[in-house]
């Protein structure tokens, strides 16, 4: 075991070895969010705690890598939260392990459309971004160039890139799931024409130099901050950054959807509250879900992502650029985790490789990075059996 390993397991044990003294809180709400993402999270707490003044509520944030694996432990333990947050990569896994308690379906017809599938009637939405492509209008002038129509192709945006410059999401993203959902596939079993299309699209667009390398395997959006900078005049992402660009480009960001292949879809980046199954306070933590999924919990949460609730979304429908990220809802196709139990477990992580693998050897043939990945994706399903 590292040092850095050993610090987090004993850092660890402390929270743990703290949360059992003393008398324990009423409402135990688990978050992965940090820094300004905890506002919502507290405006929502002090809302709750108006209703309920004599209630003692206590918000757990764990940020990074340890949290999941923080709720696991505390759920083996009995000491489970009563809300747990979870992010769309690891729902399938705590379904499998029935760790969560089913919630009562909510009125489809007041939210927005494909938001509430993600949750598998076990979460209902917190946050939750469609991808889209930002623009600075400035290069393209500089360069001569009109900013491409709103119904684009992957061919046009590679041949800009190559001349402008694009910052594109890293493997953590998933962004793998949507070049070969373009190509009308998925990654359910790694195999097949159109994931190979898909590889091949991100490898040539490196070795035509249309995108940088990451500078972080690691992070959802390589850790590249060329658009930010001036240097790329696209940005693939969602809307967590649209706030920062907003103020820093001025009218000279544009929002287009993404490019598109053989059809044009898009993936839905969410996460969700529910209630974990060893929750000791079941009522008390479904009147609080229910009102993370009001529109007191809708406005709450629309300063980090999109509002769930149609009546809240009208309102930024008005925006230009917010108005593209509600219009992308239209396309949406499920991600793999809405189809494989095992995704957060085997096979996010072997998408995760292939496209690091696409990254660092673009001159190897997509087919036997892909062929690699499956064969290991294949022996790991074989033995979780």
């Amino acid at each position: 075991m590292g040092l850095k390993s050993a610090k987090r397991l004993i850092c660890l044990g402390l929270w743990l070895a703290g949360c059992a003294a003393g008398p324990r809180p009423d409402l135990r709400i688990a978050t992965g969010d940090s820094g300004d993402g905890l506002e919502p999270h507290r405006r929502l707490m002090a809302s709750f705690q108006a209703r309920h003044p004599k209630l003692r509520l206590q918000l757990e944030a764990v940020s990074g890598g340890d949290y999941y694996t923080r709720l696991l432990t505390e759920m083996a333990s009995g000491e489970a939260p009563d809300i747990i947050q979870l992010g769309d990569e690891a729902l399938a896994s705590f379904v499998r392990r029935q760790a969560l308690l089913p919630l009562e379906p909510l009125q489809a017809n007041r939210y927005l459309t494909g938001v509430l599938a993600p949750g598998m009637g076990y979460l209902v939405p917190k946050d939750f971004t469609p991808l889209v492509c930002y623009c600075n209008a400035r290069l393209f002038r500089a360069a001569g160039l009109e900013l491409p129509r709103a119904d684009w192709s992957w061919d046009e945006f590679a041949e800009l890139a190559v001349r402008l410059k694009a910052d594109l999401p890293g493997p953590r993203s998933g962004f793998l799931e949507y070049l070969a959902a373009m190509e009308g596939g998925d990654w359910t079993q790694f195999e097949g024409e159109s994931t190979e299309r898909a590889i091949t699209r991100l490898q040539d667009l490196v070795l035509r130099g249309g995108c940088n390398l990451p500078e972080d395997l690691g992070s959802f959006d390589s850790g590249l901050s060329n658009f930010e900078e001036g240097r790329a005049a696209m940005k693939i992402s969602g809307r967590w950054p649209l706030s920062g660009l907003r103020q820093q480009f001025g009218e000279d960001l544009v929002i287009l959807p993404p490019p598109h292949a053989r059809r044009r879809v898009n993936l839905l980046y969410w996460s969700g509250l529910g209630i974990a199954r060893g929750s000791h306070h079941v009522q008390l933590a479904r009147e609080y879900v229910a009102l993370c999924a009001s529109p007191e919990g809708s406005r709450a949460w629309a300063g980090w992502g999109l509002p769930a609730l149609r009546s809240e979304a009208a309102i930024m429908a008005k925006d230009p650029l917010e108005s593209v990220f509600l219009g992308e809802l239209e396309h949406l196709v499920k991600r793999a985790y809405q189809q494989d139990a095992s995704w957060g477990e085997l096979g996010g992580p072997a998408l995760i490789r292939l496209h690091e693998a696409a990254l660092l050897y673009p001159h190897r043939p997509a087919r036997v990075l892909l062929q690699e990945q499956a064969a290991r994706l294949a022996l790991e399903r074989a033995a979780r059996r």
